[in-house]
């Protein structure tokens, strides 16, 4: 588990129902590769109430209809094979988002067919348009947000702006993160407020609202990226770990938070899950090749599926639900606290430890004469290997005592601070 401390609904998205084998996970086999055609890059993964599985590639939409044993082209009509989101209605509809604009294909069609969509997805992170139960569709463009009620055939627009990610809170509560800050609306779009301004070539490109209402977002600055946090609606927002470039999030039954990162200069990609409200996060990369993660559902069964940049599709060995409990089984034996790293550091440093039980952990700062400085987490975890990022900007240089305490458990060791 990774935590970073620094001194539903009106629309939603459909999983996929696969089948899996139960394999034991106490060696780290977390993953299984699902052989697929030659696709390019996978954009996107979608399934339909049927039970039906698409995938959107750079060489088009493919199909299983057979738990993913097998795959066919589904491209017939689709002028545009670089497809980037797919959505599916509750009336199995299918939608596919590409440069050239969004396609359609109902059950009965035998082809796609382009629809008069207002704004073309032309720019990399152009937001997905989202469905609810009612067939409902969001489309976020370059151009600003389109709202249809049946099913693309007209649009209307409910607001300005290059729109890079749009979430339902539910209750007519919408959050849509834009080129000039982030807005709330309170009545379904019909009005907007903006509650948080970005810095310059900033933006929040991915959002996710979780089961208690915290909103997630992938935070993209030029450089490294985040995830950032916030509890009161978007008005504020913390920055947590990993750091990194993320596709998206994706929640499942249990309200566990899972995301996919991208493999950039700055840090490797990967697989996380949060099991406590997209506060803290743990790295699922057994198995996985060294790949971005382009994008992340999870199934109805809870299993999590992901398409990936080089092209391959990884699904979880068991549910993620029967996951947990199978790791709850196994709990490290031991009680460890490694020394901090960097040491000695400038502002920022990470402390790793071990605990062999659940029970409430401290990790607490002293100075040098054994006085009190601060406590930088106090809370139930459980058994497993953590990491705490510290940023210490506001601390002064100095030889520090960082103490952690787990039940009846104690260990001690020095971090010195150089700015």
């Amino acid at each position: 588990m990774e935590f970073h401390v620094c001194s539903r609904t009106f629309f939603a998205l459909l999983p996929i129902v696969l089948a899996f084998k139960n394999v034991s996970l106490s060696q780290g086999n977390y993953w299984t590769k699902i052989p697929a055609p030659s696709v390019g890059v996978v954009y996107a993964l979608a399934e339909a109430p049927n039970g039906t599985i698409y995938i959107g590639t750079s060489h088009g939409v493919f199909q299983s209809t057979d738990g993913l044993l097998t795959w066919r082209p589904f491209n017939g009509g689709l002028s545009d094979t670089v497809v980037r989101s797919l959505q599916v209605a509750p009336n199995n509809t299918i939608f596919a988002a590409t440069w050239s604009g969004i396609f359609r294909r109902k059950t009965t069609d035998s082809s796609w067919s382009i629809l008069a969509a207002p704004g073309l997805l032309r720019e990399e992170f152009a937001t997905p348009f989202l469905i609810d139960s009612s067939s409902q569709l969001l489309l976020g463009t370059s151009n600003g947000l389109y709202l249809s009620v049946d099913q693309g055939n007209t649009w209307n627009s409910i607001k300005e702006g290059y729109i890079y990610s749009v979430v339902s809170q539910g209750n007519g509560i919408l959050y849509a993160s834009t080129n000039d800050g982030f807005y709330q609306s309170t009545n379904n779009g019909v009005t907007w407020s903006r509650t948080f301004s970005f810095p310059r070539y900033t933006a929040f490109i991915s959002l996710s609202t979780t089961t208690s209402g915290t909103l997630l977002a992938a935070f993209a600055d030029g450089y490294q990226g985040s995830i950032r946090r916030s509890i009161d609606g978007g008005s504020t927002w913390v920055a947590v770990e990993p750091g990194g470039y993320i596709s998206n999030f994706a929640i499942n039954s249990e309200g566990e938070i899972f995301l996919g990162k991208w493999k950039t200069s700055f840090g490797d990609p990967g697989v996380f899950r949060s099991r406590n409200d997209g506060l803290h996060w743990s790295a699922l990369d057994d198995g996985l090749p060294h790949s971005s993660v382009r994008a992340l559902i999870i199934t109805g069964n809870d299993h999590v599926l992901i398409g990936m940049d080089d092209g391959t599709i990884y699904k979880t060995t068991q549910s993620t639900v029967s996951w947990i409990a199978h790791q709850r089984q196994y709990p490290p034996s031991g009680f460890v606290l490694d020394q901090n790293f960097p040491n000695p550091f400038n502002t920022q440093t990470r402390f790793t430890f071990s605990i062999p039980g659940r029970t409430i952990t401290t990790l607490s700062i002293f100075n040098a004469l054994g006085q009190y400085i601060m406590t930088l987490f106090s809370q139930e975890l459980d058994p497993g290997t953590h990491s705490f990022l510290w940023s210490a900007y506001s601390i002064p240089s100095g030889v520090y005592i960082y103490h952690l305490s787990a039940g009846p458990l104690s260990l001690t060791r020095k971090a010195i601070l150089l700015k």
